[in-house]
């Protein structure tokens, strides 16, 4: 994921021209079926409004639970939850 990370930040930075990118601490992975795009797409373009009035961390454990994935504690002081087990 560091890799992933470094290179979508770099890219962003030349191609895009956006110096203030910056990745959050914590990060989710989802896979997205070919009918889902759009709403995916609508969702990411609404992200930064709706982030005014949820966390990510937040938003995450809602994602989790209505997708019916299992969240464990990562231990750390935000309890972001990392790591998720399919039930």
């Amino acid at each position: 994921m560091r890799e992933l990370k470094k290179a979508s930040s770099v890219w962003v930075h030349s191609e895009i021209g956006v110096s203030t990118f910056a990745w959050q601490e914590g990060y989710a992975a989802f896979t997205v079926s070919p009918a889902g795009r759009e709403g995916v797409r609508a969702y990411v373009a609404g992200e930064e409004e709706h982030h005014r009035t949820k966390s990510f961390t937040e938003e995450l454990i809602e994602m989790l639970a209505r997708s019916r994935v299992r969240r464990q504690s990562n231990g750390q002081k935000n309890d972001c939850p990392m790591i998720a087990i399919r039930s």
